[in-house]
């Protein structure tokens, strides 16, 4: 069965066991090896080098469990914003699947792969700490912290317009105007407050305006993503039909629209 909440802890109980049953000696390590690795595998007697291990597996376990709160915090914000419930769920999911996999790939192939050789307890080990740093990695980017990658600035205001029916909503910070054709009277417009926020984690980043007027019972909120949108009825204006922006909008009565924003000056 595999590990749960723990599973490092039991990997590192499993590789001390290994170490003092199997190994005899160990084999030489290369220069790319990971330096927890290199430092272990560096030690004498036999009983530091089982410590040595034992405390670096861990210290990855206690930075996945870091790595999997802040994603965790990222996936419930997500599900405040969009209602759905679904993103805080999936991660829990994913965290088990990839737990069991860890499971099955360090403690049951490696160790058959060693064949009861004397190196079984350090390929448990190296296998536990190398995907442990690749999980890191992903979950740390599903929080929003991957700063290897520079995101554009947001912009200080948006136009958003879509059609059929025919609607405008021009965003500015705090403030918002939310317009529509009403028929026989014309051009209807209000006027909103809300705030404009932004979830940086998601891939794309996604913005959300939410806000309401005096005369509505209830918010609009519009989300917004940094993808190509084309409006095939504003292919003669300016840009050709093409922008930078795609919005869903959610009107207070239940109504959903969708259309195209771009950023203004």
């Amino acid at each position: 069965m595999p590990p749960t909440g723990r599973d490092l802890s039991v990997f590192a109980w499993a590789v001390g066991v290994a170490l003092v049953l199997s190994v005899s000696a160990i084999p030489a390590v290369s220069a790319a090896a990971h330096p927890p690795v290199r430092q272990c595998e560096a030690l004498a007697p036999m009983t530091e080098v089982k410590r040595c291990y034992n405390e670096r597996v861990a210290d990855i376990d206690r930075a996945v469990e870091r790595a999997y709160g802040r994603a965790a915090t990222a996936a419930r914000e997500l599900d405040a914003v969009t209602g759905h419930g679904d993103a805080l769920p999936a991660l829990e999911e994913s965290q088990a699947r990839w737990r069991a996999f860890r499971w099955a790939d360090c403690m049951d192939l490696r160790a058959a792969l060693a064949a009861g050789g004397s190196g079984t307890g350090v390929f448990i080990a190296r296998c536990a700490i190398h995907m442990a740093k690749t999980r890191i990695a992903e979950l740390d980017a599903i929080a929003g912290d991957d700063s290897g990658t520079k995101r554009p600035e947001l912009p200080a205001a948006l136009a958003c317009r879509g059609n059929e029916p025919f609607w405008n909503l021009a965003i500015d910070g705090r403030k918002a105007e939310y317009g529509r054709l009403g028929g026989a009277s014309g051009r209807v417009a209000a006027t909103l407050a809300g705030n404009l926020s932004s979830l940086d984690y998601l891939k794309p980043r996604l913005l959300v305006w939410r806000g309401r007027a005096e005369a509505m019972s209830g918010d609009l909120v519009a989300m917004i993503t940094r993808e190509r949108c084309v409006d095939t009825m504003a292919e003669e204006g300016p840009g050709g039909g093409v922008f930078d922006y795609r919005v869903r909008v959610s009107l207070p009565g239940g109504e959903v629209r969708a259309g195209c924003c771009s950023a203004r000056n």
